[in-house]
């Protein structure tokens, strides 16, 4: 046997022969007779030829007992166990994100594949628990059947790869991240990014992009892929029809091309080569383009016009503030219309409350007519309990919904006078401005009907005027 030692002796016509692990671990004892030898082997003088062979620790009692009692010959048993060592376990670090981010599309509630979805950017926020440590433990020392200890080793201690934005835990438990982005996973070293840059165009390759920092795209945006970004938004080439929304700055390079599709939401200020064809535009601050043909826009800074063509025809404009442009409209009569001044939140929430009050008002009128069949009731003293009920019922509810209908006049009533306080609004042409155009300021519109050179619009007194700048 390669994995053991023997050792063999002859005893008063009975042969031992003990067989010895390599590593001392285990002992195996078989006892033949010799010839015709008849005698039995006792207990003790099996223990006194295993303890001759420096068999001492992990001694079978009861094996051997059996081996005496039952005449077990010509048989191998176990007669002796050690105790193996244990070792320690190393430090392990387990990460709190996905190692390797796979490339697989989600199923929609249709049972599709939908491409555009592929959780490619592991997002994560300030103070993140990315790693944590399980401890190292200490090693258990054995004994060998001869009774010699087995040493074991201790675990290993592990030390983190700290890449940039993290921070290891006053303990050292823990790896954290030190502000919100994402995750970047290479030869085992942590990092978080605060901004994403694809290097490439957003499409099938790479999947709707949704980022808790800022998005770089040094390609184009596709049709129908969305760029969602806390941070700010810089794309290199031209978004086409695909949404962009971004809690900063959004910044375009290449410009718009929206097929009717795209759609863009800057919580700042949104700079774009051009902007054309687009579904809808909105930005909280200011909008700097060259030229604007044929969106839907709404700005709650200014509209500020600038380059070759600083050109805005067709399309629906809302502007808070100014707008500044060469060219207004065109030469064909471009139906472009434009309004100044008016919040357009506020113009949501006064169209909300218009709604609801019409909603109310129906109500109250299909109430009134209940109330009356009951007036006829009484009078023809036709009033049991149930009916009786049911009116006290209905005038409840007539008098909820009438308190509601004064509170909605009021806010109504607010807003329009929010609306009224109009603010500086202003338009202003350097060059042409061409008929075709609708200018609304506030509650005033005005027509373009014959071609204005380098005008500026505004209001006063209540009427839009306008003068040559």
């Amino acid at each position: 046997m390669a994995n053991y030692f023997t050792i063999k002796e002859e005893c008063d016509g009975m042969l031992f022969r003990l067989d010895i692990t390599k590593d001392k671990l285990e002992a195996f004892i078989e006892i033949s007779k010799q010839g015709s030898e008849q005698r039995c082997v006792e207990e003790q003088e099996i223990i006194r030829f295993l303890e001759k062979n420096k068999v001492v620790y992990g001694i079978d009692f009861k094996a051997v007992k059996e081996i005496s009692e039952k005449k077990t010959y010509n048989a191998r048993v176990k007669v002796a166990s050690g105790r193996d060592k244990v070792c320690g376990k190393d430090e392990k670090i387990n990460l709190n994100f996905r190692e390797s981010v796979k490339r697989d599309p989600q199923i929609d509630s249709h049972g599709r594949i939908d491409f555009k979805e592929l959780n490619k950017i592991e997002n994560v926020n300030k103070g993140y628990i990315l790693a944590i440590k399980e401890p190292l433990t200490n090693g258990e020392s054995g004994m060998n059947i001869s009774g010699e200890e087995i040493p074991a080793p201790d675990g290993k201690k592990i030390e983190y790869k700290v890449g940039k934005n993290v921070s290891v835990s006053p303990d050292g438990s823990m790896l954290i991240s030190d502000c919100d982005g994402s995750v970047d996973y290479k030869d085992g070293r942590i990092s978080v990014n605060k901004t994403i840059i694809i290097e490439k165009d957003v499409d099938n390759s790479t999947g709707n992009i949704r980022f808790n920092g800022d998005v770089v795209v040094n390609g184009d945006v596709k049709t129908g892929f969305l760029v969602q970004a806390e941070g700010n938004i810089l794309v290199r080439g031209v978004v086409e029809g695909a949404i962009l929304v971004s809690s900063g700055d959004v910044v375009i390079e290449g410009g718009i091309q929206g097929n009717d599709k795209a759609s863009v939401h800057s919580n700042g200020n949104l700079i774009c080569r051009f902007v054309e064809n687009a579904k809808k535009i909105i930005a909280e601050g200011d909008i700097t383009a060259d030229f604007v043909m044929h969106s839907n826009i709404s700005c709650m800074g200014s509209l500020k016009l600038t380059g070759k063509k600083a050109l805005l025809a067709g399309g629906e404009v809302l502007v808070k503030k100014e707008i500044t442009a060469t060219t207004i409209g065109s030469p064909m009569g471009t139906k472009t219309v434009i309004e100044l001044g008016v919040d357009e939140n506020l113009k949501i929430k006064l169209q909300a409350y218009v709604d609801e009050k019409e909603f109310v008002e129906k109500n109250l009128g299909d109430i009134c007519k209940s109330l009356n069949a009951f007036k006829t009731s009484i009078s023809r003293g036709e009033m049991d309990e149930k009916k009786k009920r049911l009116l006290e019922k209905t005038v409840s509810v007539y008098n909820g919904l009438a308190d509601k209908l004064k509170i909605l006049n009021g806010e109504i009533e607010r807003i329009q006078s929010q609306m009224q306080d109009i603010i500086a609004s202003s338009l202003k042409v350097r060059d042409t401005v061409y008929p075709g155009v609708r200018l609304t300021i506030g509650n005033q519109v005005m027509y373009v009907r014959n071609e204005m050179k380098s005008s500026e619009f505004y209001l006063e007194d209540s009427c839009i005027k306008s003068r040559v700048i």
